[in-house]
């Protein structure tokens, strides 16, 4: 915990993950539960970023028989993403309630 009573983020974190760590942590209540779900977000969001900066512009790579193929870090920067969104909804961080469907009531 810190001085502050938000707990330390997770060791391993980007700078960024543990700035948005602290941020959520002051601004929400999380729970046990939810402080590890946002621990496994942040962690797929650095893999993620490390995937995209890896990948660069090495969209295609030659296999060990000579053909090109898509580079693996493609599928997995797409993992991370899922990983991250799927955890990120669950947290509901930012999400706002659902508006009424159909037609404004009369004199709206």
């Amino acid at each position: 915990m810190t001085n502050d009573g938000i707990p330390r983020a997770p060791r391993g974190l980007s700078k960024p993950s543990q700035r948005m760590w602290q941020e959520l942590h002051r601004e929400y209540e999380l729970t046990p539960d939810l402080s590890l779900l946002l621990r496994t977000a942040l962690e797929a969001y650095d893999r993620m970023i490390q995937c995209e900066k890896e990948l660069g512009d090495n969209l295609l790579v030659v296999d060990p028989s000579g053909r090109r193929r898509s580079n693996p870090l493609i599928e997995a920067a797409k993992t991370y993403r899922s990983q991250f969104m799927q955890a990120w909804r669950l947290l509901g961080v930012g999400s706002e309630p659902a508006k009424e469907v159909g037609r404004p009531p009369r004199g709206y």
